[in-house]
């Protein structure tokens, strides 16, 4: 292949190296230095690139965080009987609904990992136990 087309399949690459990376920015910069050292003007773009969608990325994770802390607002609020159920927007019940069942099916997953850990306590005390009456 020639020089172009190697840089073609690197940008190809690094395409898809920043959809499914989670250090994609480190994994993006380290390909381009190796693969595209004559071309500058490239590897300024490709980072500016990743620097663009790092920002958009962290803008979308903060403003998930803020929802997601608006939404524990309300959860605790309508505990507290601070606000009504009336009070709230349908859309604002339904995501509470949401957070409800999410925080539930963590919950029993939690206990579900402790019962087996539990059980497997259990079963090594008993083992021990087993051990030592046979030993004596």
């Amino acid at each position: 292949m020639d020089k172009k087309a190697d840089n073609i399949l690197v940008i190809i690459k690094n395409f898809f190296l920043n959809i499914f990376s989670k250090n994609r920015k480190k994994l993006l910069v380290e390909s381009t230095d190796k693969n595209l050292e004559n071309n500058t003007f490239e590897k300024e773009n490709i980072s500016y690139n990743v620097n663009k969608n790092d920002n958009f990325i962290n803008n979308l994770k903060i403003k998930k965080d803020e929802e997601e802390e608006r939404i524990l607002k309300i959860q605790e609020d309508l505990e507290n009987k601070i606000i009504q159920v009336e009070n709230i927007s349908e859309e604002d019940f339904n995501k509470v609904l949401e957070l409800y069942d999410k925080q539930t099916e963590e919950i029993e997953a939690n206990t579900e990992r402790l019962n087996k850990l539990t059980d497997k306590y259990k079963n090594e005390i008993i083992k021990i136990r087993k051990e030592l009456k046979n030993s004596v």
